[in-house]
């Protein structure tokens, strides 16, 4: 059993600049880009589309609502505008809208909107949504719409599967400007809200890309509200304030110092071994010959004359010699071992430019760790052994004897000994193919230092 000592330390000092969403950022809102670029979505807002300077900033587009001028289908009461034509505004856009103090006693929506592209070079069925409302609920006939109407002041996104998914608690404050966005997830198919950078909802999505953006209100002007007024109000919106570069962040007489020590053994032994087997192929042996007849004479005179004795019979042939095949054999062995990998990153990311003094960097490395590694690898096709068949022996010839008397066997003869049998073809052994692989690989105290300002 391999000992594997394996420590890793990894040490970074990093300076980071702050994050800012990845929006498409909107031309701004110049007249010359609200008159050419924008234009009418349900119908154009009745007190016109304009390019103020207001609340501290310019290029800012003043989306006006008469309250005296309500259109009598509440389709037509939602009042704004949108981009013209089909663009490919990426994944994710956003606009800055303005909380008007104004907008406390009044009945207001002020959202951003978008739709997406089918794929086909029209509209989905998805559109998102996050608007501010201030509202409450209005018995019928003195209020319209009344799917619309909340008792709620503050923040709400759109779902198109569901409607109107929640009333959201996001804190907010009359007078300030917050930034709207809206994040078009492909791969998931779903749009994420932001307010102020934050994440506050999902909705459901297309797949492809978003091809119109809205700023749209809707004009209370026919409704009566137990509480809230219906009068005239405005929407201001702005494309948001470029996130300037990070400063340049200096390092002075800094003091950065490392020890490290790793102690470690590796202690392998390897093996691989692979053999067919001890084959022995073994001849068989011949039967023996038969014994030759006998020619026996009795008592008396003259007995057995030509008399002659039966031949031995042949002896029995051996059979051919035993057969044995093997199949392949085969053995891998393999040992990974790593031990006292050192990584210390120092570095700056913020892409800040700025300047580095007196850095003063002290890295000791302390490695000590034997390895002691016993890697075999052995192919063989075992011990073989192929013996030859034995043939049979030769039979026994036959005997005469004489009896007591006077010429006794005359002319008899005994009978000849068989032939011994022949032997068989020898025993055959046929192997396998015999392979053995071993590797060892050894990563030891492999140290890695980087400064990167």
């Amino acid at each position: 059993m391999p000992a594997l000592a394996f420590a890793v330390i990894s040490i970074a000092i990093l300076f980071l600049a702050s994050t800012v969403l990845a929006a498409t950022l909107l031309n701004p809102f110049t007249q010359t880009e609200l008159d050419t670029n924008w234009e009418a979505d349900r119908f154009f807002p009745t007190d016109g589309v304009t390019s103020v300077s207001a609340f501290g900033r310019d290029d800012v587009a003043r989306l006006g609502l008469d309250s005296t001028q309500t259109q009598a289908g509440t389709f037509q009461r939602t009042e704004g505008i949108k981009t013209v034509g089909v663009q490919n505004f990426g994944t994710m856009v956003q606009a800055d809208l303005y909380i008007d103090p104004d907008w406390q006693d009044k009945a207001v929506r002020a959202g951003l909107w978008v739709v997406g592209d089918d794929g086909a070079g029209a509209r989905d069925d998805w559109f998102g949504i996050v608007e501010f409302v201030n509202n409450e609920p209005c018995p019928d006939p003195d209020c319209s719409n009344q799917a619309n109407l909340t008792d709620h002041e503050g923040f709400r996104i759109w779902d198109s599967a569901v409607g109107w998914t929640q009333n959201l608690n996001t804190s907010f404050t009359y007078g300030e400007w917050v930034t709207l966005a809206i994040e078009l997830d492909t791969a998931n198919q779903e749009y994420h809200y932001y307010i102020d950078g934050v994440l506050v909802g999902s909705a459901t999505a297309g797949e492809n890309f978003i091809r119109e953006i809205f700023l749209n209100s809707y004009n209370y002007g026919l409704d009566s509200f137990p509480t809230l007024g219906s009068e005239s109000y405005a929407a201001h919106w702005h494309v948001g304030i470029p996130v300037p570069p990070p400063a340049p962040q200096n390092i002075n007489s800094s003091l950065f110092r490392f020890d490290v020590t790793n102690r470690g053994s590796i202690n392998n032994t390897t093996q691989a071994d692979s053999h067919t087997g001890q084959n022995i192929a073994l001849g068989s042996l011949g039967g023996l010959g038969g014994f030759g007849g006998s020619v026996t004479s009795g008592a008396g005179d003259e007995n057995n004359g030509g008399a002659q004795a039966g031949n031995g019979g042949n002896g029995g042939s051996s059979g051919a010699g035993g057969l044995v095949t093997t199949g392949n054999a085969s053995a891998d062995a393999n040992t990974i071992n790593e031990a006292n990998s050192t990584g210390v990153d120092i570095g700056s990311e913020c892409g800040c430019g700025g300047e580095v003094n007196g850095l003063t960097l002290g890295v000791s490395i302390d490695n000590d760790s034997p390895i002691v590694n016993t890697t075999q690898g052995r192919a063989r096709t075992g011990q073989n052994l192929s013996l030859g068949s034995a043939g049979g022996n030769g039979g026994v010839g036959g005997n005469v004897g004489g009896g007591a008397g006077d010429e006794n066997n005359g002319g008899a003869s005994a009978g000849t000994g068989g032939s011994g049998g022949a032997g068989g073809p020898g025993g055959a052994v046929g192997t396998g193919n015999a392979g053995s692989t071993s590797s060892t690989l050894n990563l030891l105290n492999n140290t890695l230092i980087r400064v990167r300002f």
